[in-house]
């Protein structure tokens, strides 16, 4: 099993937003640990991003 991370995303701010979209997560592992701080917990788009469709189907 290959084990592919990210860390810090901090989608709450539109640049970090802007450049995971401009480029994307290259898929090189079989599952993904996301670490670090992703967004706010009181933030209430986070969980609706497009991002996590998009992992959930990239990764098991």
């Amino acid at each position: 099993m290959k084990i592919q991370y990210c860390s810090d995303l901090h989608m709450e701010f539109h640049d970090n937003m802007r450049f995971m979209k401009s480029l994307p997560l290259e898929v090189v592992g079989d599952v993904l640990v996301i670490a670090g701080d992703v967004g706010y917990l009181v933030d209430t788009t986070i969980p609706h991003l497009r991002f996590w469709k998009w992992a959930s189907e990239n990764y098991r």
